[in-house]
């Protein structure tokens, strides 16, 4: 009877959670059956839950088969040392008994029209891909990345916490620690991680098409000199960190991990920070007009091209035709309206002089414009004579 109640109770306690999940779901089943579009909302309920259940498995799948063979690399017999009652009652109870949207955009992929795109064959300057790419297939990529490290670094801990309470690794023992085949089992777990950061590395490397750091979007002088350098830098140390952990599997300590993981660290921290951060300060910076100057155009030309602008005809205006007295002096319709234009006219005014002087000469990065001040003159006017 306690366990129907407490049944009960949770199941009471689920659907009050899932209330307004249930209501939203329920709205939009009626939303599409108005507009005779339920063919729409079946299929993306579907897409939804098959990638939900798909990637359950697939991350349950590489969990129990991890911890199922942390369990069999358990060494048959342990010597408990007087601080490892923790783990000896573990040992005694356990021998009796986780973007559907992303995917519709990746799987319905399709290349943009090159008929009339700024760039050669409908490809970017940078990474010579075309535009449909980073709309259909890399939002899809980040993600599958993105889980697939994640759930490596969950699967990690647990391991070593399974490794621990099955007696692989024993902190307090004065010989051996790790045994040799948990510490196999866990240097191809950071090899397989450090490949899948290593493929994160190289997807961000293409995203720095879509960056929105610097001077304007896209690609800049740092993103191209700077940072895209340090992304295969950073693949390359990823790769060679992975060929560090699976050559450990045969030595003797964790020299070898350690010395990737600092590598690592120490070039990330340089490379793909300091140094880009060192290029726009002192070669950017001083000449941002000149070093900026192509990839400014290239970003005119792929908006002129996006809001299909490139029919349009400039004409320059001259503004130089010369004026009379007349026409600004007088009684006459148009010296009368030429007389309220130019009287709205200021001289000089302090509050939009600043912002003048920017727009005007803002581009020389070498130096920076200060704001204007008022103050009194002695013009040297005559005095009046003495009498």
């Amino acid at each position: 009877m306690r366990w129907a109640i407490g049944i009960v109770v949770l199941v009471v306690i689920i659907v009050l959670a899932l209330a307004q999940r249930l209501a939203s779901f329920y709205t939009d089943l009626l939303w599409f059956r108005s507009v005779d579009l339920s063919s729409v909302w079946t299929k993306t309920i579907t897409v939804e839950a098959g990638l939900g259940a798909t990637f359950c498995v697939i991350f349950f799948g590489l969990l129990w088969g991890n911890l199922w063979l942390s369990d069999r690399l358990a060494p048959s017999a342990v010597l408990a040392s007087p601080g490892d009652e923790l783990v000896a009652r573990w040992q005694q109870l356990a021998a009796n008994h986780m973007k559907w949207n992303n995917w519709l955009l990746f799987s319905n992929a399709a290349s943009f029209t090159t008929a009339s795109a700024p760039w050669k064959n409908g490809l970017d300057p940078l990474n010579h891909l075309n535009d449909g790419f980073y709309v259909f297939r890399l939002p899809f990529l980040d993600w599958v990345v993105g889980w697939a490290f994640s759930a490596l670094v969950v699967t990690l801990l647990l391991c070593v916490v399974a490794h621990y309470l099955n007696g692989g690794i024993r902190p307090g023992s004065p010989v051996q620690r790790v045994s040799p085949r948990v510490k196999a089992h866990l240097s191809v777990l950071l090899a397989v991680l450090a490949l899948v950061q290593g493929v994160n590395y190289y997807l961000q490397r293409l995203s720095l098409v879509l960056s929105t750091k610097y001077v304007v979007d896209g690609p800049t002088y740092t993103i191209v000199h700077a940072v895209r350098p340090a992304l295969v830098l950073l693949v390359a140390i990823s790769v060679i960190a992975a060929a560090l952990f699976l050559y450990n599997v045969r030595q003797q300590g964790w020299l070898l991990p350690v010395v990737a993981v600092a590598l690592w660290a120490i070039v990330w921290a340089l490379v793909a920070n300091v140094y880009p951060a060192l290029v726009q300060a002192l070669v950017v910076n001083p000449a941002e007009n000149v070093k900026e100057a192509p990839y400014i155009q290239d970003n005119i030309t792929a908006t002129t091209f996006a809001y299909n602008l490139q029919s349009v005809t400039s004409q320059p205006f001259q503004g130089n035709a010369p004026i009379t007295a007349s026409e600004v002096t007088g009684n006459s319709p148009t010296a009368q309206a030429n007389q309220q234009s130019l009287s709205n006219v200021p001289l000089l005014d302090p509050t939009i002089m600043g912002s003048t002087f920017t727009k005007e000469q803002g581009f020389r990065g070498y130096y920076s414009m200060s704001g204007p001040s008022s103050d009194r003159y002695d013009l040297g006017r005559p005095k009046k004579p003495r009498c």
